[in-house]
């Protein structure tokens, strides 16, 4: 939240190549994304933030587009794996890694379960940018919505927009 913008690039970044580097989930993400969930709504939120890295080429957005941007990776991360159908659609699912699933670190499952039980809180704080006057706030808000409620604990959460047949798809 400080007011020098590469200070919060900095933070971005960490949050990025330590937190969930290449999507990996730490024992210390679940607790880094219920602070980012925290203070999405702080008012330093609406500060323009170009990109995380020097190399980045998106146009500035908000912080807090930003922060839901990468709590939609955590979203994503954490969804992973929660639906072998869904993920088979995913391009670099191989069915040989299946006989290797069973063998993960124990670090990495205590992680992977923190990041899948704080998915309602999370969703709690993305939900009312939905409908944010910022396109960048609103699109960002909608990537984390989206893998959020692919969770078991927010089938009942499903807003409206859902009809029938896809709420049917996610109770399977």
């Amino acid at each position: 939240m400080d007011d020098d913008p590469e200070a919060r690039s900095r933070a971005l970044a960490a949050l990025d190549m330590a937190v969930l580097h290449q999507g990996s989930l730490y024992t210390v993400t679940a607790p880094a994304a219920l602070f980012v969930a925290a203070i999405l709504d702080h008012p330093m939120g609406r500060a323009e933030q170009a990109g995380n890295f020097p190399w980045d080429e998106e146009s500035p957005r908000s912080l807090r587009a930003a922060l839901l941007a990468w709590l939609a990776q955590v979203a994503e991360s954490a969804a992973y794996g929660e639906d072998p159908e869904r993920d088979r659609a995913n391009w670099d699912w191989e069915p040989w890694r299946d006989a290797t699933r069973g063998e993960r670190d124990p670090d990495e499952l205590a992680a992977l379960a923190a990041c899948r039980a704080i998915r309602p809180a999370l969703y709690d704080s993305v939900e009312p940018h939905l409908s944010a006057l910022d396109p960048h706030v609103r699109e960002a808000a909608l990537g984390a919505a989206v893998p959020l409620l692919s969770s078991p604990l927010l089938v009942d959460q499903a807003p409206g927009w859902i009809d029938g047949s896809e709420r049917a798809w996610q109770e399977r």
